[in-house]
Formats: C-alpha cells, sequence, structure tokens
C-alpha cells in the first residue's frame, strides 16, 4: 500500500514553504527583548515604533489642516460680513446724497420759479402804471 504524504507533513516543509515569511514572528518585536548587538537583530538609531508615531503624526497634521481650514473659512465669513456692512452703509450714504441734491434742485427751481415770477409781476405793474 502507498501512502501518500501531504507537503506540511514533509521533513523540509519549514524550508519550502513559501507563506513562510508571512506565518513566522518578527525576530524582534520591541526593545524591552533580551537581544545581544551581535546577533544582528538590533541596531543603535532603529525605529520600531516608527509606524505608530507616523500616523500619530498624520493625525496631528489632519487636526491641524481642519483647524486652519476652519480659521480660514471663519475670516472669510467675518470679511464678508464686514465688506456688506460697508456696502449697505455706502449705498445709504450715496442714497442720502442722491436725495439731498434731488431736494438742491427742486430748491433752485422753486427760487428760479419765485423770481420769473416776481419780474413779471414787476414787468406788468411797470407797464400798467
Amino acid at each position: 500500500a502507498s501512502v501518500t504524504q501531504n507537503k506540511e507533513k514533509t521533513e523540509t516543509w519549514l524550508i519550502n514553504n513559501p507563506n513562510r515569511v508571512r506565518e513566522e514572528r518578527p525576530p524582534r518585536l520591541d526593545d524591552v527583548e533580551g537581544i545581544s548587538k551581535c546577533s544582528f537583530q538590533k541596531f543603535d538609531g532603529e525605529d520600531l515604533e516608527f509606524n505608530v508615531r507616523k500616523r500619530q503624526q498624520q493625525r496631528q497634521v489632519r487636526k491641524w489642516c481642519n483647524e486652519a481650514i476652519s480659521e480660514k473659512n471663519a475670516k472669510r465669513l467675518e470679511n464678508n460680513h464686514c465688506d456688506s456692512e460697508y456696502h449697505s452703509k455706502m449705498s445709504a450714504l450715496i442714497n442720502k446724497s442722491l436725495e439731498q441734491d434731488q431736494e438742491k434742485k427742486q430748491l433752485l427751481r422753486k427760487k428760479k420759479k419765485y423770481r420769473l415770477r416776481g419780474r413779471s409781476s414787476e414787468t406788468a405793474k411797470a407797464h400798467r402804471g
């Protein structure tokens, strides 16, 4: 009877396993482990917390950017409000100035009309007299 053997059951499976690197535990996860320098698994200046720190920095930059955007939008709204306030005041001043000009023109017309009446009545009196 021939017995077939699975790949996983062979003596060399640990060496020939294509997923070996994915399945193995990394040689060192943190600096707490007592690994000597001569094992070439621990190096001065090595940063095991790089990914955690990078994510934290990315969150911090994202937060700062969102705050800057919020401040910029708030300033824009404030400037828009100030601009609209300025334009409304200027419009009111212009309208008031136009009204005053209209009133002056009406007064000048009335004065001119009154003078003309005064002259015409004087000339009429002079012709009668």
